[in-house]
């Protein structure tokens, strides 16, 4: 049993409201379940909602359209898709969300028959993506999202959903799927208005005459008005998978940084970035491993203004070769310092 688990809420941070927004006459979630059932490899579908009051309005919209509801955890949606999947006796699980009212039917055939016929544990078109975003696809076997639900433990892989399994290659087998053309640089995806925007105005040239529209009508339409691709240009890929990471490390590192942050915090209000130069600035240094301030060095070590100690191979200079507060050189600069 194939199952498609459609993951959607209501209380989107960057567009509250989003799934259920107006497009072309319909809520946007009800457009894309349209697309989405136009794939012949899915059995059934579900949609996965949180089971908070916020979401009610949500689920009311599934059952006026005769649309299957399963409400779980609003952030443990690892939980919220494994206990939805299990409930309908699935074999695979197909995730999919709902800020994408450009799916691909044949996209989702094509991930689908790619996992089946190769067994994988998980296969997607995701990861190394060649697709415009917005037109992600991921299929998992059962088994593997069963061990992914018992054993996941950070906030990035219980919110979404698959970093357990994909980022686990001894573990299991994984396949991408990839096509020879690289559309991965187009945003079909709806996180910010301007994306509402555009998606509208890709609906209002194709509806009503041609309600099946294809990925290859959009893009014969992007050719000839290629200012539609302004209407979203600037926005990251994937940015709430980067902010949850961003939580996993914070977390792991809570009181870590207490001193640096709030020397950063008085640093900024008077130096732009808190640094007297953009090189050594915190923009270019991995977020939460980092040092903000070095207190002091030796050798290939340096260590921050919470005593916190690391191996510096990127932001020495001169030192590169000898290391920090190298004997001869500090006795020689004393030397020229009390001359």
């Amino acid at each position: 049993m194939i199952i498609g688990i459609l993951q959607a809420r209501l209380s989107s941070s960057r567009l509250p409201g989003k799934v259920l927004a107006d497009l072309a006459g319909k809520p946007m979630l009800l457009r894309q379940i349209e697309r989405i059932t136009r794939a012949s490899r899915i059995d059934r579908l579900v949609v996965a909602t949180s089971d908070t009051s916020d979401d009610d309005g949500l689920a009311q919209a599934c059952a006026a359209s005769g649309i299957a509801c399963y409400r779980g955890s609003l952030n443990d949606v690892l939980d919220r898709v494994h206990t939805a999947a299990k409930a309908e006796g699935a074999e695979w699980v197909v995730r999919l969300t709902g800020d994408c009212p450009l799916i691909d039917p044949e996209v989702i055939d094509l991930v689908i028959d790619k996992a089946v016929t190769s067994g994988a544990d998980y296969t997607t078109n995701a990861v190394e993506p060649t697709w415009p975003d917005g037109l992600d696809v991921e299929v998992a076997r059962m088994s593997a999202l069963n061990i992914a639900w018992a054993e996941a433990k950070l906030a990035s892989e219980r919110e979404h959903v698959m970093p357990f399994i994909r980022n686990r290659p001894e573990r299991f087998s994984i396949l991408h799927v990839k096509q020879d053309i690289d559309l991965s640089a187009l945003r079909w995806t709806v996180d910010e208005a301007d994306d509402l925007a555009f998606v509208r105005a890709i609906y209002d040239r194709f509806l009503p005459k041609n309600p099946a529209f294809t990925t290859a009508d959009i893009l014969t339409l992007l050719e000839q008005e290629p200012a539609l691709c302004e209407i979203n240009a600037g926005f990251a890929r994937n940015e709430g998978y980067a902010k949850s990471l961003e939580k996993d490390v914070m977390l792991k590192n809570s009181g870590r940084y207490a001193q640096s942050e709030t020397l950063l915090e008085r640093a900024l209000k008077t130096i732009p970035l808190a640094s007297q130069t953009f090189s050594k600035s915190k923009t270019h240094y991995p977020f939460g491993v980092s040092p903000y301030f070095a207190t002091h060095g030796k050798g290939s070590r340096i260590w921050d203004a919470d005593g916190n100690e690391f191996v510096d191979f990127i932001s020495s200079q001169c030192s590169i070769t000898l290391g920090y507060n190298d004997p001869d050189v500090t006795a020689a600069v004393r030397a020229q310092l009390d001359d």
